[in-house]
């Protein structure tokens, strides 16, 4: 949090502790004196098992602290989705936010069925939202398309389950350039969202954000 100093830039930030850690509440309170730090993104060298005792109590304390928790489900299909199914339904009250399309490989084709199910599944939750972020960089064919008909067939069951209210926005920059500028991105996921109408596209672009991460924004 030093880097950003006192920059009005930056309102919020997500932190980062391994969910395993028996010291994990500690570092939480260290963290907390920044009015700024909202939550962690659950890291670690290895696997993360979310039904590991100890990750679970970890996740607890985020619960009852009001705070929220990203998820980087990348590569894990139909299981990642599963896993955090079965996560938000140990901690309700838990603020989860999962990163890049669920980690869905996205290959312009219809996704399976099983899939479409875990999907519909894990909506289920009130208390998880899904960020539409890193579409370039989950995608197989590399340079990946800048055309929003590629990625339709992510998006719409993502928005049939998720609705105006839980689908996020986010750049994954830097990281989008290494397959896709800015502002190609930027271009895309507004064409598909104007399509919902304007209060769609802000719900999207800020508002969803605001209530997943708890931020006093209007």
């Amino acid at each position: 949090m030093n880097e950003v100093g006192d920059d009005p830039f930056y309102v919020a930030l997500v932190g980062n502790i391994d969910p395993y850690r028996k010291d994990f509440g500690k570092h939480l309170k260290r963290l907390r004196k920044d009015k700024r730090f909202v939550g962690i993104r659950a890291r670690n060298s290895g696997p993360i098992d979310y039904a590991d005792p100890q990750v679970l109590a970890n996740f607890r304390l985020l619960e009852k602290a009001g705070l929220s928790l990203d998820i980087l489900a990348n590569g894990k299909g139909v299981e990642g989705v599963r896993e955090v199914d079965v996560l938000a339904g140990k901690v309700p009250k838990l603020r989860i936010i999962v990163d890049h399309v669920l980690g869905y490989d996205i290959d312009g084709k219809p996704p399976g069925q099983e899939w479409l199910d875990a999907v519909a599944s894990l909506a289920k939750h009130k208390n998880v939202s899904c960020k539409v972020s890193g579409l370039y960089q989950r995608c197989t064919q590399q340079p990946a398309p800048h055309d929003p008909d590629h990625y339709r067939t992510v998006l719409d069951p993502l928005w049939k389950n998720f609705g105006s209210d839980r689908l996020i926005y986010g750049s994954n920059w830097p990281c989008t350039k290494k397959s896709g500028d800015y502002d190609s991105f930027v271009r895309l996921v507004n064409a598909y969202f104007s399509e919902k109408g304007q209060a769609a596209c802000e719900h999207y672009f800020w508002k969803n954000a605001a209530t997943a991460y708890g931020l006093p924004l209007k």
